[in-house]
């Protein structure tokens, strides 16, 4: 139970430390929260274009049922 509990003990650091960061990140660049994390684990897993083409296919799906366009 001590070496479990030594482990938690740094997990807690660790995701104290990534608050921190995110934190950080968000005030100097002014992303949202959500994004950050979506970014964050983006880069983690290193799936970029598969991010990419989620979006896309997201946003073909989305239309095609809704009707509704992106006007920009």
């Amino acid at each position: 139970l001590i070496e479990i509990s030594d482990e938690m003990t740094k997990i807690e650091a660790r995701k104290d430390q990534i608050k921190s960061i995110k934190t950080l990140i968000k005030e100097e660049y002014k992303i949202p929260p959500k994004i950050i994390n979506r970014m964050a684990k983006t880069f983690h897993k290193q799936q970029y274009k598969e991010e990419l083409a989620l979006d896309e296919t997201f946003q073909i799906a989305y239309e095609a049922i809704t009707g509704e366009r992106d006007e920009d």
